[in-house]
């Protein structure tokens, strides 16, 4: 069984002027560049990324320069921050079908996947569009890779006070037995630095259904001056 498991946890304190002042001063390459560059050795995995967006439409325009790589194959979105009456079409990615779950009847939230047009899906959980205040946002779909079935899943817990694991441990126990591969990202506003309770409960579950943790890339990333784009990127071997 091969299970990858990502969660970001890289921030900038905003008290530490030292650190901010050393992060504005660096250039950094544009993202679109990282990103090819990052990828060029493996166009034949199946590559895949997680971003907490905190409103796709705020920055559509960004992340059409951002994921043009050919060999980027899905965007786990945390934060999409899409509602029903935005019509997908109106923030599709050239190449990418995308699938959401919008949070309804509160701003903010929700969740999405931008998957290659040519890879096989089906929905298998959604958490409800309508969720409570300290409620779990999740999608989780089946892909097809060359007849191998792969569980592929995004998570946003809103605040470090939602107790998720209730959730998470039932949605792990449903799924994780059904298939060989599986890979989980997210925004679960768990510090798995802190050893904190949050972050040893969270390792223990993890741990339990044989997840294993990647951080290959993680990038913080400022656009439009304050807004937070953070990324890790992992890929799944194909066969």
């Amino acid at each position: 069984m091969s299970s990858v498991f990502c969660d970001e946890f890289m921030s900038l304190s905003s008290n530490d002027d030292s650190s901010e002042a050393s992060f504005h001063s660096t250039t950094f390459p544009p993202l679109n560049v990282t990103l090819n560059s990052f990828f060029s050795d493996s166009p034949k995995d199946f590559n895949v990324i997680h971003i907490n967006a905190q409103s796709i439409p705020a920055h559509y325009t960004d992340m059409l320069a951002s994921f043009e790589s050919r060999n980027i194959h899905a965007i786990l979105v945390s934060e999409s921050w899409l509602k029903p009456f935005l019509p997908t079409a109106s923030y599709s990615l050239p190449g990418f079908r995308l699938i959401r779950n919008d949070r309804v009847g509160r701003g903010g939230g929700g969740v999405a996947i931008y998957l290659r047009s040519y890879i096989p899906f089906s929905l298998l959980s959604s958490s409800s569009s309508s969720p409570l205040a300290d409620t779990f946002e999740h999608l989780l779909i089946e892909v097809t890779l060359s007849h191998t079935k792969v569980l592929l899943g995004v998570f946003y817990s809103p605040s470090l006070h939602v107790d998720f694991f209730s959730t998470f441990e039932f949605l792990l126990e449903k799924f994780i037995p059904i298939y060989n591969h599986s890979i989980f990202m997210g925004d679960f506003n768990t510090c798995l630095l802190k050893g904190d309770s949050r972050s040893r409960r969270f390792r223990s579950t993890a741990e339990s259904y044989n997840l294993q943790y990647y951080h290959w890339l993680s990038l913080i990333i400022y656009l439009t001056a304050i807004i937070i784009i953070i990324i890790i990127a992992v890929w799944f071997p194909a066969e």
